[in-house]
């Protein structure tokens, strides 16, 4: 179980079951999908990882979507998208050891550009060059990470 805190203070608590990614499976398929489709769906969908996060927060019962949502600001945002990815990752790996050789090269990848994220987040705060230095950034790591998944095959030892 991973956990996180909105900018509005409310701390999160995220947990994949079967039941819950059954559940997910209109959105994105955990159970059965290769690992490769689904790190690239994750990167170039940030809505459905949004999607997810909601579905997946086990402790949601006072709170609307939009309360939910608009939780979901600067830090707050990348760390909620963290803690989803790190909760998805132990899922797969749990239910499918096989995937333990892919992954952690993808999970590394993620995380350096999480904290690229919030190292321009802390230095830039809301100015334009922040927006347009994100962009550019999470546009290279997503470019470096399709480009390590077409690379890669399922259980290679790179």
């Amino acid at each position: 179980m991973q956990v996180f805190k909105d900018a509005k203070g409310r701390d999160w608590q995220i947990e994949i079951t079967i039941g819950s990614a059954r559940k997910a499976t209109g959105m994105i398929d955990l159970l059965d999908g290769s690992p490769e489709q689904l790190v690239e769906e994750l990167l170039t969908r940030p809505l459905l990882r949004m999607d997810l996060l909601w579905h997946f927060c086990v402790n949601k019962e006072d709170v609307s979507r939009d309360e939910f949502d608009e939780g979901l600001a600067g830090k707050a945002l990348v760390e909620s998208d963290r803690a989803l990815w790190d909760e998805i990752v132990f899922f797969i790996q749990s239910l499918r050891p096989e995937t333990q050789g892919v992954l952690p090269k993808l999970t590394q990848r993620v995380k350096d550009m999480y904290q690229e994220q919030m190292k321009m987040i802390i230095e830039f705060s809301q100015s334009e060059e922040f927006v347009k230095a994100a962009e550019q950034k999470i546009q290279q790591v997503k470019d470096e990470a399709l480009h390590t998944l077409s690379g890669k095959q399922l259980g290679s030892s790179e």
